[in-house]
């Protein structure tokens, strides 16, 4: 779980000493019906996460990645959105799910990997000025 802390921390733009934090709360995640954690790695050393949950409704959610940036352009998000998918598949999903900042290298890497843009959300915030 230590692993997939410190990458979910340094994948995301935080401290890796936030990490406990992520172990804390994603630990009961290992237990609950449904959430599968996934890591990645290059030249064996840990390099990327990914989680899936996956619902009674045969829908699957990709739910979070993360790649140590370090690390980036190696394909391994890639290669974690389609063991997610495979395991969705094995699940017996019908739909596989996944939220990304549009025109994002996640976005290119979820439709490289076969999903396509359903819809876009619009987020509004107040000009400062």
């Amino acid at each position: 779980m230590d692993h997939y802390a410190e990458i979910h921390c340094v994948g995301s733009g935080m401290s890796a000493s936030s990490r406990h934090h992520f172990v804390a709360n994603n630990i009961g995640l290992l237990n609950r019906p449904g959430w599968r954690l996934f890591l990645a790695t290059l030249h064996d050393l840990p390099a990327a996460v990914g989680v899936m949950h996956i619902g009674g409704d045969g829908i699957a959610s990709c739910t979070l990645a993360a790649t140590v940036p370090d690390c980036r352009g190696n394909g391994l998000q890639t290669a974690l959105l389609q063991r997610r998918m495979h395991e969705a598949y094995a699940a017996g999903c019908e739909l596989v799910v996944a939220q990304a900042g549009y025109g994002s290298s996640s976005q290119r890497n979820m439709m490289r990997a076969g999903m396509q843009v359903a819809w876009t959300r619009a987020v509004w915030a107040p000009i400062q000025v």
